[in-house]
């Protein structure tokens, strides 16, 4: 199927395709002038080791040390990666998002871990909004969120990790202004043409199936190949050419679908040139008038 095809196709089946030109278009539209753009704010977190235990000479040096548990279970792991994946837990949680929500942050946000060989494990997270300000507010609260939950999570141990023992966050990267996602719209915009499509052909081929079920109740006879000649005026007399064309596709017109023979089926003889009943030149065969299918400018200037 060529694009003239599915252009005639659509013509055919107006009725039923401009509605969804026009949906598809009032999609487009509110795209690109009503959906409100989205911001993103970005935030880091580094998360960072308790002191060690006291030595026994500093214990010796400052006896209330020896009745402070240093004892952290999170150290035991031996990666902060551990305690970083529990804060993540938690802070991606529906009732974190429930709880963010109500405080007026968009539950679109993402939080995630990165931890490079050598480097302290850090969480990035980002705040998403409407607008650059309630994208900040976005990611300023989150970080807010997981400082708290780290403390909880520790403190939730039996018995609590000592204040001065705890993993502690750092921020390596305040959210201070937020950047466009150009991205989200032409996604969008993708969506809307996708759906658009898929949509349009759905209806014209209800419609196809529509016209030909039609057609069977009218009992049009099915697509034959279609005969044309043309004539050429050589110096040994009047030469004709014949070729045949296929109507095969469901997209043609009705009236090319049931294109009748020129020909009867089975006879390779080729018509002779003269006029009709009508008066009307055209293509003759066995004393019957033809349609004249198509003559070469030279057969239409020698009057052919």
């Amino acid at each position: 199927m060529d694009l003239l095809a599915l252009s005639r196709t659509m013509w055919r089946h107006k009725i039923a395709v401009i509605p969804v030109l026009v949906l598809v278009l009032a999609g487009l539209i509110y795209v690109v002038k009503i959906k409100p753009p989205t911001y993103d704010a970005d935030g880091e977190l580094a998360l960072l080791s308790p002191p060690a235990a006291p030595t026994a000479a500093q214990i010796q040096a400052d006896p209330k040390l020896a009745k402070i548990d240093a004892n952290n279970p999170y150290l035991d792991y031996g990666d902060l990666t551990y305690v970083g994946d529990a804060v993540m837990d938690r802070i991606s949680s529906h009732s974190a998002q429930t709880t963010l929500a109500a405080e007026g942050v968009s539950p679109k946000y993402q939080v995630s871990m990165s931890s490079d060989p050598g480097n302290p494990a850090f969480i990035d997270i980002t705040g998403v909004g409407t607008t650059s300000a309630s994208a900040i507010y976005a990611a300023q609260k989150i970080m807010a969120a997981a400082t708290t939950d780290l403390q909880q999570i520790q403190q939730d141990v039996n018995p609590p990790v000592s204040a001065q023992y705890m993993i502690t966050m750092e921020p390596l990267l305040e959210p201070t202004s937020a950047q466009e996602q150009v991205t989200s719209k032409l996604r969008a915009l993708i969506e809307v043409l996708g759906v658009g499509v898929v949509l349009l052909f759905l209806v014209i081929s209800i419609a196809e199936a529509f016209a030909r079920k039609r057609e069977e109740e009218l009992d049009i006879p099915p697509a034959r190949p279609r005969r044309s000649y043309r004539f050429r005026e050589e110096p040994n007399g009047l030469e004709a050419s014949e070729s045949t064309q296929e109507f095969a596709s469901p997209f043609l017109p009705s009236g090319a679908r049931r294109a009748a023979h020129i020909l009867s089926e089975g006879s390779s003889a080729l018509p002779r040139m003269g006029r009709g009943r009508d008066g009307e030149l055209g293509l003759k065969r066995d004393g019957e008038d033809a349609d004249l299918i198509g003559l070469d400018e030279d057969a239409e200037e020698d009057g052919y």
